[in-house]
Protein backbone atom coordinates (compact mmCIF):
# COMPACT_ATOMS: atom_id res chain seq x y z
CA UNK A 1 0.00 0.00 0.00
CA UNK A 2 0.97 3.45 -0.75
CA UNK A 3 2.63 5.59 2.64
CA UNK A 4 0.36 8.52 3.30
CA UNK A 5 1.22 12.01 3.04
CA UNK A 6 1.42 12.56 6.84
CA UNK A 7 3.06 9.81 7.70
CA UNK A 8 5.68 10.83 5.12
CA UNK A 9 5.98 14.18 6.82
CA UNK A 10 6.40 12.88 10.12
CA UNK A 11 8.86 10.27 9.07
CA UNK A 12 10.85 13.60 7.35
CA UNK A 13 10.03 15.41 10.71
CA UNK A 14 11.63 12.57 12.64
CA UNK A 15 15.06 12.69 10.57
CA UNK A 16 15.20 16.61 10.48
CA UNK A 17 15.11 15.96 14.56
CA UNK A 18 17.28 13.37 14.07
CA UNK A 19 19.52 15.69 12.52
CA UNK A 20 19.33 18.64 15.40
CA UNK A 21 19.88 16.48 18.68
CA UNK A 22 23.17 15.31 16.27
CA UNK A 23 24.13 19.28 15.90
CA UNK A 24 23.13 19.68 19.97
CA UNK A 25 25.31 16.60 21.02
CA UNK A 26 28.18 18.18 19.50
CA UNK A 27 27.84 21.54 20.35
CA UNK A 28 27.25 20.66 23.82
CA UNK A 29 30.97 18.57 23.85
CA UNK A 30 32.13 21.66 21.77
CA UNK A 31 30.91 24.35 24.69
CA UNK A 32 31.58 22.59 27.79
CA UNK A 33 35.83 21.97 26.32
CA UNK A 34 35.72 25.80 26.02
CA UNK A 35 33.80 26.23 29.39
CA UNK A 36 36.46 23.80 30.73
CA UNK A 37 39.37 25.20 28.89
CA UNK A 38 38.18 29.03 30.37
CA UNK A 39 37.90 27.51 33.95
CA UNK A 40 41.74 26.66 33.74
CA UNK A 41 42.79 28.42 37.19
CA UNK A 42 39.41 25.99 38.79
CA UNK A 43 40.37 22.15 37.60
CA UNK A 44 37.05 21.28 39.50
CA UNK A 45 34.67 23.29 37.51
CA UNK A 46 36.01 22.80 34.51
CA UNK A 47 36.31 18.87 34.95
CA UNK A 48 32.25 19.09 36.18
CA UNK A 49 31.96 21.75 32.62
CA UNK A 50 33.43 19.18 30.75
CA UNK A 51 31.67 15.39 32.34
CA UNK A 52 28.25 17.47 31.78
CA UNK A 53 28.66 18.64 28.16
CA UNK A 54 29.92 14.87 27.56
CA UNK A 55 26.74 13.50 29.53
CA UNK A 56 24.58 15.65 27.34
CA UNK A 57 26.22 14.77 24.22
CA UNK A 58 25.38 11.01 25.13
CA UNK A 59 21.80 11.51 26.22
CA UNK A 60 21.50 13.85 22.78
CA UNK A 61 23.18 10.51 20.42
CA UNK A 62 20.93 8.36 21.98
CA UNK A 63 17.77 10.20 21.81
CA UNK A 64 18.83 10.74 18.02
CA UNK A 65 18.85 6.82 17.20
CA UNK A 66 15.60 7.08 18.28
CA UNK A 67 14.52 9.56 16.43
CA UNK A 68 15.75 7.80 13.63
CA UNK A 69 14.47 4.90 14.11
CA UNK A 70 11.17 5.96 14.34
CA UNK A 71 11.74 8.02 11.18
CA UNK A 72 13.10 5.00 9.36
CA UNK A 73 10.03 3.04 10.92
CA UNK A 74 7.31 5.38 9.30
CA UNK A 75 9.06 5.56 6.15
CA UNK A 76 8.98 1.80 5.62
CA UNK A 77 5.62 1.56 7.43
CA UNK A 78 6.33 -0.59 10.77
CA UNK A 79 3.38 -0.68 12.67
CA UNK A 80 5.74 -0.36 15.95
CA UNK A 81 6.97 3.01 14.86
CA UNK A 82 3.04 4.04 14.92
CA UNK A 83 2.58 2.69 17.95
CA UNK A 84 5.82 4.05 19.57
CA UNK A 85 4.99 7.43 17.79
CA UNK A 86 1.52 7.48 19.61
CA UNK A 87 2.63 6.46 23.04
CA UNK A 88 5.49 8.93 22.96
CA UNK A 89 2.76 11.14 21.51
CA UNK A 90 0.24 10.37 24.39
CA UNK A 91 3.11 11.39 26.85
CA UNK A 92 3.00 14.67 25.13
CA UNK A 93 -0.04 14.89 25.65
CA UNK A 94 -0.36 14.39 29.45
CA UNK A 95 2.63 16.28 30.45
CA UNK A 96 1.60 19.07 27.77
CA UNK A 97 -1.54 19.30 30.07
CA UNK A 98 0.38 19.45 33.66
CA UNK A 99 2.31 22.77 32.18
CA UNK A 100 -1.26 24.10 30.67
CA UNK A 101 -2.21 23.90 34.18
CA UNK A 102 1.12 24.78 35.82
CA UNK A 103 0.91 27.72 33.40
CA UNK A 104 -2.25 28.62 34.19
CA UNK A 105 -1.97 28.57 37.56
CA UNK A 106 1.08 31.46 37.52
CA UNK A 107 -0.94 33.49 35.33
CA UNK A 108 2.07 32.84 32.32
CA UNK A 109 -0.24 33.55 29.13
CA UNK A 110 2.55 33.58 26.94
CA UNK A 111 3.57 30.05 28.06
CA UNK A 112 0.13 28.55 27.89
CA UNK A 113 -0.65 29.78 24.47
CA UNK A 114 3.21 27.98 23.56
CA UNK A 115 1.70 24.90 25.25
CA UNK A 116 -1.47 25.02 23.93
CA UNK A 117 -0.35 24.74 20.04
CA UNK A 118 2.12 22.05 20.92
CA UNK A 119 -0.82 20.19 22.66
CA UNK A 120 -3.25 21.05 19.64
CA UNK A 121 0.37 19.48 16.54
CA UNK A 122 0.20 16.48 19.41
CA UNK A 123 -3.36 16.10 19.53
CA UNK A 124 -3.47 16.02 15.64
CA UNK A 125 -0.95 13.77 15.52
CA UNK A 126 -2.36 11.42 17.99
CA UNK A 127 -5.74 11.68 15.72
CA UNK A 128 -4.01 11.09 12.77
CA UNK A 129 -2.22 7.98 13.52
CA UNK A 130 -5.59 6.60 14.72
CA UNK A 131 -7.61 7.17 11.26
CA UNK A 132 -9.00 3.65 9.63
CA UNK A 133 -6.71 4.12 6.47
CA UNK A 134 -3.33 4.94 8.12
CA UNK A 135 -4.25 2.07 10.38
CA UNK A 136 -4.82 -0.14 7.33
CA UNK A 137 -1.56 1.25 5.69
CA UNK A 138 0.65 0.40 8.39
CA UNK A 139 -1.18 -2.92 8.06
CA UNK A 140 -3.54 -3.27 11.34
CA UNK A 141 -6.68 -2.59 12.17
CA UNK A 142 -6.74 -2.30 15.83
CA UNK A 143 -5.14 -0.23 18.12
Amino acid sequence: MERPTGVTVLAVLSYIGCGLLVIFAICSVVFSSFIAAIMKNNPMGGTIAAGVGVVAAVVFFCIAVIAFALGWGLWNLKNWARLVTLVITGIRLLLGTYSAIFSLLHFNILALVFIIIVLGINGLIFWYLLQPDVKQAFGTTGF
